[in-house]
């Protein structure tokens, strides 16, 4: 007897040459989803070809169950393709949630106001939100379905959240910095109110401060875009900044960069300018992307566990949908250094 494959979301995807986000958009029953005509089709044909079943259940059923989980994150198709991160985190969520029987969901918001129509229509048993939340906005959906926070904690309302350890990484990075005789560490970072970004400066400044060694705010870079936040936006802004550090009586011999993408803008800069990375210079990134150890030289970063972080958030909310009322989770995962060649001893 010949088995057939499981028909899931990367069955289809595979099949049809897009992303795991691409089909969840796709399945979600919206037409308004922003994928391209012809890809909306297309993926919707191959998953009739495929046998794939897709279950909507009326809201006015009361105790049904969709067997279907929302994946709710900001914006549009945009943040799926240029976000690297996110497609991770979706990839870990839907792995977990069709290994468990369940269907993925995905849809776009705004983080405030109104009940998508995905909860309205009764065609979730539960939300996962990849984004900045407003806490009314995340109180109102409580009251018709199961909540949990991905990569954005609130404090404020009783809900589940997974995030990465972001004071963990910040302080192992700081820490070694110091190990390696680094006294004048400076940060490069952005302008935001995203949780991640500013817990990772405030962890930048007390591990300085534990470690007795100076936080200068002449140090701290925080870019914010005056255009559109390009890469080439982001590498001029480090060129200027790198610029005036090297002009300081006391110049960093060391630089944590928020992310990597910052980190990498560190090491072009550095290159234009004729800073010799790590001898003069060491950089460490945070996140791991895979191309970290393919850039010149290899950036020594942080990694996080991103599917780790989505299949977390979706084992919580299957248990909240199963019925378990213990107190809301407030889940850290831990985070890894990877020591490449941009770290090195200082100069001095």
């Amino acid at each position: 007897m010949i088995t057939r494959p499981k028909v899931t979301q990367a069955l289809i995807a595979k099949q049809a040459g897009v992303s795991g986000s691409a089909v969840s958009l796709a399945l979600s029953g919206n037409p308004n989803n922003s994928l391209a005509p012809d890809t909306y089709a297309r993926i919707l044909a191959i998953a009739d070809e495929l046998g794939y079943t897709r279950r909507f259940v009326p809201a006015a059923q009361p105790g049904a169950t969709t067997q279907n989980i929302g994946y709710i994150v900001e914006g549009n198709t945009e943040p799926l393709r240029h976000n690297v991160f996110l497609r991770y985190r979706h990839a870990g969520v839907l792995r977990f949630v069709e290994e468990h029987g369940f269907h993925l969901l995905m849809s776009f918001g705004s983080g405030q106001h109104a009940i998508p129509d995905c909860v309205t229509q009764g065609k979730v048993d539960g939300l996962i939100l990849d984004m900045a939340c407003s806490p009314e906005w995340v109180t109102a959906l409580q009251q018709h379905v199961p909540v949990v926070m991905l990569n954005n904690p609130l404090a404020t309302v009783a809900v589940d959240s997974v995030m990465t350890d972001n004071h963990a990484g910040i302080n192992t990075a700081v820490t070694l910095f110091a190990e390696l005789g680094h006294r004048h560490i400076a940060f490069f970072g952005l302008e935001s109110e995203k949780a991640h970004f500013q817990e990772r400066l405030e962890a930048y400044k007390s591990r300085l401060r534990a470690l007795e060694l100076p936080v200068r705010e002449e140090l701290i870079a925080l870019f914010l875009p005056q255009q559109y936040g390009s890469v080439t936006e982001q590498y001029e802004y480090c060129l200027q900044t790198l610029t005036h550090w090297r002009s300081l009586a006391n110049p960093p011999t060391a630089v944590m960069a928020v992310n990597d993408q910052f980190g990498f803008s560190v090491l072009r800069a550095a290159r234009t300018l004729q800073i010799r990375v790590p001898d003069e210079l060491s950089v460490i990134g945070f996140d791991n992307l895979e191309f970290a150890e393919d850039s010149e030289p290899p950036l020594a970063s942080i990694a996080q566990p991103y599917e780790a972080m989505g299949a977390l958030a979706c084992e919580l909310l299957l248990q909240r949908i199963g019925g378990s009322t213990k107190p809301p989770m407030r889940v850290r995962l831990g985070v890894d250094l990877i020591a490449r060649p941009s770290l090195g001893p200082a100069p001095y």
